[in-house]
C-alpha cells in the first residue's frame, strides 16, 4: 500500500508524470463595480468598473464626490488603507470604513 501523501504535497499542482509543478499565482478573472450613493435619495453619483484583481483600495478617489457629499465617508474594509485615510482626513472627512476583525 503506497504512503499518503503529505498535505503540502497534496495541495500541490502536479504534471501528468507527477511531478510537482510551481507553485504561481492564480488568475482573477472577472470585475469589480466600485460605486458612490447618495445616502438620501440612494442614487449613483459616481461609479469606476476594475478588474477582479485590481485592489478595491485604489479606487477610493475615483468614486468620493465631494461636491456633493456630507461630513461622514462609509465603505467596506478593503478601502482602509494608511493613505486613503489620510487623504480623507485632509479633505475633513469622517472615515466610517468597516474594520473587520475575525
Amino acid at each position: 500500500m503506497p504512503a499518503a501523501p503529505s498535505r503540502s504535497a497534496a495541495r500541490c499542482a502536479t504534471d501528468l508524470d507527477g511531478t510537482p509543478l510551481p507553485m504561481i499565482a492564480i488568475p482573477v478573472f472577472g470585475y469589480r463595480n466600485h460605486i458612490s450613493i447618495d445616502r438620501r435619495s440612494g442614487f449613483i453619483r459616481a461609479a469606476a468598473v476594475t478588474s477582479a484583481s485590481h485592489p478595491d483600495g485604489r479606487m477610493l478617489r475615483q468614486v468620493i464626490d465631494r461636491e456633493n457629499m456630507g461630513s461622514e465617508f462609509w465603505a467596506d474594509s478593503a478601502y482602509r488603507l494608511q493613505s486613503n485615510e489620510a487623504w480623507l482626513a485632509d479633505r475633513i472627512l469622517i472615515s466610517r470604513t468597516l474594520a473587520w476583525r475575525y
